[in-house]
């Protein structure tokens, strides 16, 4: 149940991450204006540690959306994830990008139905004149074979490709692409660890820019627990009863297995009182019952992990397979997760082994007694 709390809230983050695309993002209304935009956006607010320009062109022949992005920048600011590009890694395609602008990490389904592999060439009629640019990677997710009463076909969802920002010649707001594409750019910013996104977002809308939106990472994962937010609000709410379900199994294993405990040390109250009789110490007599009990104890634990982690996996490969998406579920424990667990262990632990010490004591207490009355 921690390895599914833990997997879904990462989810949920990434998701948000995913929509926001950094830890700021502000939508500029003339692209031409985004460098001096963004230069006014440096010069009045603190907090920022990064910051890049991506741009959005829908209209080519290749019917891709395709962003633009600088390779040097853009990977210290974007939120993205390494398989999202298959054939080769996105470091690797981001290094083609820096050694020829002629290139495109082109999206899976177009190079699919193209029947187009790694390194070939793609012509895309662009509105600023054609070109022919080298494959280097695909993006998004591979496409799936899906079973109807009709028969079978393969699904896949429309992504975006990427090419180098230089491609288009963009170093200057009023070159030759600027006038003749289409552009829709936004500022994508990357924050110091203590700087809070929601006051950024805040000073960035206050500058009386020319922009139409900023969207904030701290902000949107706050308005995940609104009820308005279709995306996460149920799976918010089923996290919360599994965490509070969560206290009350951990308390009734406890007061289950110090129960057991106690029921197994009554019995057991002659055999303890020969065994002292016997010469054995109070040390001597718990290390026994001790090297009993705790192994049947750290046997159901280690039971419990491995069958836990299994139907872990289990779940979140079962909901990446039902939904093709970007941004998959995966199994994740991080700090806080492997602390809660290591906290539910040592109270099962301490269950078992705290009334063994207390009655093992009371045994050799109660033996001491009679013996110094007769």
């Amino acid at each position: 149940m921690t390895g599914q709390i833990a997997s879904e809230q990462d989810y949920i983050n990434r998701q948000v991450l995913y929509r926001v695309r950094a830890d700021v993002t502000v939508s500029v209304v003339n692209a031409t204006n985004t460098q001096v935009i963004l230069d006014d956006i440096l010069g009045n607010v603190s907090g920022i540690k990064a910051s890049t320009i991506e741009s959005t062109l829908h209209q080519n022949s290749a019917g891709t959306i395709i962003r633009t992005i600088d390779p040097d920048s853009w990977t210290d600011v974007a939120f993205y994830e390494d398989s999202w590009v298959t054939g080769i890694s996105f470091q690797d395609a981001l290094n083609e990008f820096r050694g020829n602008n002629m290139t495109i990490i082109l999206e899976r389904r177009v190079a699919n139905d193209l029947d187009l592999k790694l390194y070939d060439e793609i012509g895309i009629d662009f509105q600023s004149g054609a070109r022919k640019l080298k494959v280097v990677g695909f993006f998004g997710p591979e496409p799936t074979e899906v079973q109807t009463p009709f028969g079978r076909y393969s699904s896949s969802i429309q992504m975006w490709s990427y090419v180098p920002r230089d491609l288009f010649n963009m170093s200057s707001p009023y070159s030759d692409a600027f006038q003749a594409e289409s552009f829709e750019s936004k500022i994508m910013l990357k924050l110091n660890d203590d700087t809070n996104g929601t006051q950024v977002a805040e000073s960035i809308r206050n500058l009386g820019l020319e922009i139409y939106g900023v969207q904030s990472f701290d902000e949107e994962l706050r308005r995940t627990q609104a009820s308005t937010d279709v995306y996460t609000y149920n799976n918010l709410l089923v996290l919360d009863v599994q965490r509070l379900g969560l206290i009350f199994v951990v308390v009734a294993a406890s007061v289950g297995t110090a129960l057991i405990s106690i029921v197994s040390m009554r019995e057991r109250s002659r055999e303890a009182t020969l065994m002292s009789v016997k010469g054995l110490s109070y040390r001597q007599l718990v290390w026994m019952f001790l090297s009993e009990n705790i192994t049947v104890v750290t046997f159901a634990i280690v039971l419990g992990l491995v069958v836990g982690f299994i139907i872990v996996y289990g779940n979140v490969a079962s909901a990446s397979t039902a939904i093709q998406e970007l941004v998959e579920r995966r199994v994740v424990f991080p700090t806080d997760s492997l602390i809660t667990i290591g906290s539910f262990i040592s109270l099962i632990f301490a269950s078992a082994i705290l009334p063994i010490i207390v009655m093992s004591r009371q045994y050799v207490t109660k033996l001491e007694r009679m013996i110094r009355l007769r």
